[in-house]
């Protein structure tokens, strides 16, 4: 049983999803697939892509060891290289269960709406669901600078430039991922199209 304690109301949903995740994987999946690996159950979404796999992966003591366990599952990803440069974005700790979000990232920029969720019981990776974009095809040189898009999240939200923090980033929230730039203020992020100039996102505690 998982002591109770506040957690923001997004914080929550993401480990109610992995616990969820983890009750289909003790409860025997028909038709998943089982690789070669003793008690791993593997499956895969209507496009053939990754979706889950559960049981005894591996060790997980720390973000590296994680990372060096789902690389032993390399071939059952449709991209490989999405597995790249991996980056803990996220770790959550209730009980002796823990969930790490790790972000997607493309020629290194960090790939929004693009992760890789895991959770450890005691040391052992037992559940690994895969929300990484394969094949992405981006090009990195922006019709804007980081500048104009300042400018464009001011419309909409008034800042103080002293304290804005921008990057280039790869939006891939959208059927087509493309190259914006993340324009931080405070607690709320602005996603900037680097193309167009087009906002497609604005990111607050309040969307949570």
């Amino acid at each position: 049983m998982f002591p109770v304690f506040p957690m923001p109301r997004s914080t929550k949903l993401q480990f109610v999803g992995l616990l969820t995740a983890t009750y289909f994987c003790i409860a025997a999946q028909p038709g998943w697939a089982t690789p070669s690996r003793e008690n791993v159950s593997v499956q895969f979404d209507e496009s053939g892509d990754l979706k889950l796999v559960c049981g005894d992966l591996g060790s997980g003591i720390g973000p590296e060891a994680i990372k060096a366990t789902v690389e032993k599952y390399r071939a059952l990803f449709s991209d490989p290289n999405s597995l790249s440069d991996l980056r803990l974005a996220k770790l959550i700790t209730a009980g002796s269960q823990k969930v790490y979000r790790f972000q997607q990232t493309y020629k290194g920029l960090e790939v929004l709406g693009s992760s890789l969720t895991v959770g450890v019981q005691k040391g052992r990776l037992n559940t690994l669901i895969n929300g990484l974009k394969p094949n992405l095809a981006v090009k990195i040189k922006p019709s804007i600078n980081s500048q104009e898009a300042e400018e464009v999240a001011q419309q909409i939200l008034p800042m103080d430039d002293g304290r804005i923090s921008t990057r280039l980033v790869v939006f891939a929230e959208r059927a087509r991922p493309v190259l914006a730039y993340a324009v931080a203020y405070d607690d709320v992020t602005v996603v900037v199209d680097a193309n167009n100039a087009q906002i497609l996102k604005v990111e607050s505690p309040l969307n949570d």
